[in-house]
């Protein structure tokens, strides 16, 4: 059993002043050529990995060919976002995830719940969050 774990990033929030965020680092594939990397905000709360535009076409994808999908964040408003699969690798293993993108650029990248937990139990401790890879 494989565990990853990551250390918070330290950011500036306008509310708080420095702040600790549990932002994991994922490896996305693209239909042609290497992964990248990005950093997602690990969020139990999120149904789903949710990236803005940018991502999508970083990837290869086109946007408006996925599943048409709304979501409503904290704040209540709704919003439109494609649910496209995207392999992603956290650690050094990959995994098939539904992903949403959304057709704006000013949004947080995160990491939901929705097949990202068919293969990971995951931790949150005091300055780190970890992934635990599941028995198959």
């Amino acid at each position: 059993m494989r565990e990853y774990c990551f250390p918070y990033r330290e950011e500036l929030s306008e509310t708080f002043g420095r702040i600790a965020r549990p932002a994991v680092e994922v490896f996305l594939k693209a239909q042609t050529g290497p992964r990248f990397r990005v950093f997602a905000y690990a969020d139990s709360g999120a149904d789903f990995s949710l990236f803005p535009r940018g991502i999508c076409k970083m990837l290869g994808l086109e946007l408006k060919t996925g599943q048409r999908s709304l979501i409503q964040g904290v704040s209540g408003k709704l919003g439109v976002v494609y649910l496209h699969r995207v392999e992603m690798r956290i650690g050094e293993t990959s995994i098939s995830v539904r992903v949403g993108f959304a057709a704006s650029e000013r949004m947080p990248y995160l990491l939901g719940r929705l097949d990202v937990l068919d293969h990971f139990d995951i931790r949150f401790e005091k300055g780190r969050v970890c992934f635990v890879e599941r028995e198959r």
